[in-house]
């Protein structure tokens, strides 16, 4: 007991260890010299007393803050702490950044280290305007398709000394989806139209387009308040005292939003940008018993809300239900928004055999403006016999043993019983030839036939009787699994009576290979062992449906229509 204890707080404390980790991850790969750029270091499980920051070289420290990383999952919000630095270059050449640790309880925990091509300075910005205050907006894309994210800025440009600001008017942002971006980036110094300017941005979005087309986004109108430049003491202290005021205007744009190229592929799952995939199998080895979960990742900078369930490439007698979404969740970092979606698919085994499958999808890539399919690693599955197809076999042969002994045993009762009808017969007739040798025999009655039109009639309610029951007029309160054993319990009667099946040899396997030799459609052949799949794993083994319960009947209806009609 003390080992298995042992075993299991090592276990513990090993997972707490790898939850343990620091994250570098900076937005841009390449940046030009003397551009501002931004590091960020997640730390997972970690305090901010244990980071050890790495030893920047060849960069000038520009700025350093600390956030909580946001990101929304089923409606609830998580955050981590991030510690953010702003650089700047200052020489050409690749910029490596060594990597950042920490160190808990006398374990050395490093991130990895980043890479950032430096390249010339950047020509000086021309901007229509040489005013000592202005607002700028900047696009992030300039190809754009339908969910794919666009980041619209407002950076604030000022050589004064700005000590307030108030938004006055901001576009509505009807046509797209969009969500504000909070991350918080220091201010910076730029040259424009050879001047100096400070630099901060003042509001960010991200924007998702919903479909193709040229939509105009209004100008953005703040208020700023300022302080103005006095000389002498006197002026200093009245500018600390009273501030300026001016409405700043940006300019308005135009974001036009291409329609996807056709033709569009069958598995499109509706993402425009960059997407990836990865996929996780519950098990790799059950019984017919079983039903197994596959869980599918995509994630991606798309918009989620339009993001589909990945399709499946399944073999033969294996089943999947229709997905449901277990995670959907949205985290913002480096400037953008970023979504992870999860689907779990169950799926169920009906055959003894091993199976192989894999998930594919595909995106609509922006920067080679062509359609891309990713597909999962293939998965595999071995499945190996369960204890109920065993027990339906057993009890098959064993009623087969039983009917046929019971049968052995009633003919040769009958076979008695009638020898012995016979010789008392043949002995009352032998007693009766004697006494009424002489006697004249009268005529003996003969009992008509019955007409040819009654045993139509006869006939026809059979008929009828049988054709009714693929009506399946179940009168029943019952709801849940007492309705659906009632309504497979029809089904089961139905395929007795239609394919004249004896109650003790039927099995659902039989039902389906007599409908196979009368000719029958394979696909509603295909559909009816489905069906029947789903109700026994819902009645036996609280699977859910692929449709609300109630509809059960009306399913069957359409398959056994279908059946009869062909």
């Amino acid at each position: 007991m003390i080992r298995f204890f042992s075993i299991v707080i090592f276990c513990l404390f090993a997972q707490a260890i790898s939850a343990q980790s620091i994250i570098a991850k900076t937005a841009r790969n390449s940046i030009a010299l003397g551009q501002i750029f931004e590091v960020s270091f997640e730390l997972n499980g970690l305090s901010t007393k244990a980071f050890i920051p790495p030893n920047f070289k060849g960069v000038q420290i520009v700025g350093t803050s600390e956030r909580y990383a946001s990101s929304i999952s089923n409606g609830k919000v998580h955050t981590k702490n991030v510690l953010l630095y702003s650089l700047k270059a200052l020489n050409e050449g690749v910029l490596t950044i060594p990597p950042a640790t920490a160190i808990i309880n006398g374990k050395r925990i490093v991130s990895q280290s980043l890479s950032v091509k430096v390249g010339p300075p950047l020509k000086e910005k021309k901007l229509a305007s040489n005013s000592d205050l202005f607002l700028e907006v900047a696009v992030s894309e300039e190809k754009v398709y339908p969910g794919s994210q666009v980041v619209v800025k407002y950076i604030l440009h000022s050589r004064l000394e700005v000590t307030e600001m108030r938004l006055i008017k901001e576009d509505d942002y009807k046509t797209f989806i969009f969500h504000n971006l909070n991350e918080r980036i220091p201010s910076y110094e730029s040259t424009i139209n050879g001047q100096e300017y400070e630099s901060r941005v003042i509001r960010s979005v991200a924007l998702y387009p919903t479909q193709a087309g040229l939509v105009k986004i209004e100008p953005l109108v703040i208020e700023v308040t300022y302080r103005p430049s006095t000389g002498g003491v006197w002026g200093q202290v009245f500018a600390a005292l009273v501030g300026k005021s001016k409405i700043v205007k940006s300019k308005g744009i135009d974001i036009r939003t291409n329609p996807f190229p056709k033709p569009i592929p069958n598995d499109f799952s509706g993402a425009s940008g960059v997407i990836e995939m990865s996929a996780y199998i519950s098990d790799v080895a059950i019984t017919t018993d079983d039903a197994v979960s596959l869980k599918i990742e995509v994630s991606g900078s798309s918009n989620p809300t339009e993001i589909k369930a990945p399709t499946l490439e399944l073999p033969d007698d294996l089943i999947a239900y229709p997905a449901t979404v277990i995670e959907d969740t949205i985290i913002e970092e480096n400037e953008r928004f970023t979504f992870k979606k999860t689907f779990e698919y169950l799926l169920q085994p009906q055959a003894v055999k091993q199976f192989s499958f894999l998930a594919k999808s595909s995106y609509f890539d922006v920067a080679s403006n062509t359609y891309k399919e990713i597909k999962t690693d293939r998965m595999n599955l071995e499945v190996g016999q369960g204890k109920a197809g065993l027990n339906e076999e057993e009890d098959s042969i064993t009623h087969n043993k039983g009917t046929q002994f019971l049968w052995w045993g009633l003919g040769l009762l009958g076979a008695i019983l009638i020898g012995l009808f016979g010789w008392t017969l043949r002995k009352k007739g032998a007693t009766k030839a004697k006494a009424t040798t002489n006697r004249k025999q009268p005529k003996k009655a003969i009992k008509p036939m019955p007409k040819q039109k009654d045993r139509l009639k006869e006939i026809d309610v059979v008929e009828n009787t049988i054709t009714n029951k693929s009506d399946f007029n179940i009168k029943t309160s019952d709801t849940g699994k007492p309705y659906l054993k009632e309504v497979l319990r029809e089904t089961t009667q139905y395929f007795e009576a239609q394919l004249d099946i004896p109650q003790a040899k039927f099995t659902k396997e039989l039902v389906f290979k007599l409908l196979e030799a009368k000719g029958g459609n394979s696909n509603d052949i295909q559909a009816l062992r489905t069906w029947w799949t789903q109700m026994e794993s819902a009645i036996y083994a609280n699977m859910p449906l692929p449709y609300e319960e109630i509809d059960a009947l009306k399913e069957i209806k359409d398959i056994v229509a279908r059946l009869e009609d062909r």
